[in-house]
């Protein structure tokens, strides 16, 4: 295992020689716009004297230490090597997540408080993982079930909820967004503050889903009919697996039950199927059993995918010739009878367009962004999350850079996120780059409307008004603090 210290110049590894002072550390936090993209997992760098082991440290396990900032432990992912000096790069324990849930994970998603939706996709990756929730709030939540890559839905979770992960020693902590608010009373001597301003807007509008998700217990998950009358058929002998998608994502399906045909205008009963001959003519369901025939669902390669496995009878029924369609007809028209019960998600995903206030003279797209993200639950969530995509795709954009000693910080993990006063306005840091003496620091503009109603406390809408005469509301946008 490998150690950096802030004096020490070596480390205890038999794949590396004396270290060279030259290390850094890379920190990213995730997004707060369900616009962003995700946020790296963060890199430690270094370089090294070789030796005859170098060439065996990737994929080694390495902890970086620094006296004063913290620790944090990853896996060497990258080296080069010559014959004196190996430079590498090593991951943090969030780099592990950057991977698809195993096969033997338990069901992500679905209903339960949202701290165990953020814990329960880590352990899954990291079982010996210690993760501590500190967010003001632990709501209960329904979500689509999901699988896949497990970075990526953290992500995704920390925007549509304000919340944000980071690794903090060997713990991996989720807190509120904006839970950490700094002040540098230094500056670095070599590097000045500065404000950037983009004044693109990118449109007038942006379009967000929501998933309109509920709970479902033993309730209705699947319905053919509803599903433009889905005609499913077999014939004797025959297997048949039909995948369908739906707006249901089941954690626990009921296996429906052949009854015996019902008028084709009344509705069937939850989690039922009838079967009617090529003729139409009805197939009592006894006949249908004793014969062999048999209709099952299960879960598919996707959540919201139901494989509907259709045996045909293993002997011809007299009388009741084959194909045989899932359903009953009324002489004319077939109509499907087919309904699967169970426990899990159900979803019906609307869009909200939402506009951004844009000067349509400048912004000549009409849609800047189509948001898809999984964890917007419905059309408060639409709207709160929105707001941060929105006023993004308005224009302006503002941005801090600046440097600061390395005495500054708090430790690793505590500075990205961290909301900093500056300009006559409120940044939140996204990156961070650690080095020897002194870190490197971006942040963007992370401005509420209640900041901004804070300042003016007291003031009438004349005297705001007669603060910002002759400029815009772009304007006041890049200060908004400003009184």
């Amino acid at each position: 295992m490998a150690a950096l210290g802030s004096t020490s110049s070596t480390l205890t590894d038999a794949g590396f020689g004396l270290l060279e002072e030259g290390w850094s550390v890379d920190e990213q936090i995730t997004p707060n716009s369900i616009a962003g993209s995700n946020a790296s997992t963060g890199s430690v760098s270094f370089a090294a004297q070789a030796t005859p082991l170098s060439s065996f440290v990737v994929d080694n396990e390495a902890s970086f230490a620094h006296e004063g900032v913290g620790s944090l432990t990853g896996v060497v992912d990258g080296a080069t090597i010559d014959s004196l000096r190996v430079s590498a790069t090593q991951g943090t324990m969030l780099t592990k997540l950057n991977a698809d849930l195993p096969d033997n994970a338990p069901i992500m998603g679905a209903t339960g408080s949202l701290s165990t939706m953020f814990s329960a996709p880590i352990l899954a990756l990291l079982p010996t993982a210690t993760v501590l929730y500190q967010s003001a709030t632990n709501p209960t939540v329904t979500y689509p079930v999901w699988v896949g890559n497990v970075w990526d839905h953290l992500n995704q979770l920390c925007s549509a909820t304000g919340r944000e992960i980071a690794a903090v020693g060997n713990t991996i902590v989720i807190r509120d967004v904006g839970a950490i608010v700094r002040e540098f009373p230094h500056f670095d001597a070599t590097s000045k503050p500065k404000i950037s301003v983009g004044t693109q807007a990118s449109g007038r509008a942006i379009e967000i889903v929501y998933q309109n998700a509920t709970q479902v217990t033993g309730g209705l998950l699947y319905d053919a009919r509803a599903d433009d009358n889905r005609q499913l058929q077999v014939d004797y002998m025959e297997t048949v697996v039909q995948s369908v998608v739906t707006n249901s994502y089941p954690t626990a399906l009921s296996q429906p039950v052949a009854v015996d045909a019902i008028n084709p205008y009344d509705i069937p009963a939850l989690g039922t199927y009838c079967v009617s001959a090529v003729d139409g003519l009805p197939i009592p369901a006894n006949e249908w059993r004793t014969y062999g025939g048999t209709v099952t669902v299960a879960v598919g390669d996707s959540p919201n995918v139901l494989d509907i496995t259709l045996v045909g009878p293993r002997w011809r029924i007299p009388g009741l010739e084959g194909p045989y369609r899932i359903g009953v007809s009324d002489g004319a028209t077939d109509y499907a009878v087919l309904s699967v019960n169970g426990n899990g998600t159900k979803t019906g995903p609307r869009d909200l367009s939402l506009l951004t206030g844009a000067d349509p003279l400048r912004a000549t797209k009409p849609v800047a962004t189509r948001i898809e993200n999984l964890f917007i639950r419905n059309l408060s969530d639409a709207y709160a999350r929105g707001v941060w995509a929105s006023a993004d795709a308005a224009g302006p954009t503002v941005s801090l850079s600046f440097s600061a000693p390395l005495s500054s910080l708090d430790g690793l993990g505590l500075t990205c996120g961290a909301l900093v006063r500056y300009a006559d306005s409120i940044f939140r840091i996204v990156t961070s780059r650690i080095s020897r003496g002194r870190v490197a620091i971006t942040a963007v503009q992370h401005v509420t409307a209640g900041d901004v109603s804070a300042v003016w406390a007291g003031a009438t809408a004349g005297e705001y008004a007669a603060a910002w005469a002759g400029l815009t509301a772009g304007d006041a946008n890049v200060r908004p603090l400003r009184r």
